[in-house]
């Protein structure tokens, strides 16, 4: 895990305003990724961020839930706390294009130069 982790405020759904908000969020993000948000929004969301950022997803709950992604060789590591996942994974979703607006590719380790030719 990166040193630099970046916790977003809670995506917390409790009472009727703050869960509209979320909701919202959640279904305009999931239309954004090309999911359908009364259907499959999961593989979407899934299959955009393994892929254009090369992140690795991790689920942790017990009375809430943290999501995490960590973009591989990337300096950072977002995470969310929530008690609605597709809320939660939708938040990350903005914040990783917000932060790699292009993308997000590791390191290549070929391209790295071997320092002990000097």
């Amino acid at each position: 895990m990166s040193e630099d982790i970046r916790r977003l405020p809670m995506a917390c759904s409790c009472g009727d305003e703050r869960r509209a908000i979320w909701d919202e969020l959640f279904r305009e993000t999931a239309v954004k990724v090309g999911g359908d948000p009364d259907g499959d929004w999961l593989n979407p969301f899934l299959s955009d961020i393994t892929t254009y950022y090369s992140a690795e997803v991790r689920i942790i709950g017990d009375q809430w839930m943290r999501v995490t992604v960590e973009p591989y060789g990337s300096d950072i590591t977002l995470s969310i706390d929530c008690d609605r996942f597709e809320h939660g994974i939708a938040a990350l979703w903005l914040a990783l294009r917000e932060h790699y607006p292009d993308g997000y590719r590791p390191p290549d380790e070929d391209d790295e130069e071997d320092d002990d030719d000097d």
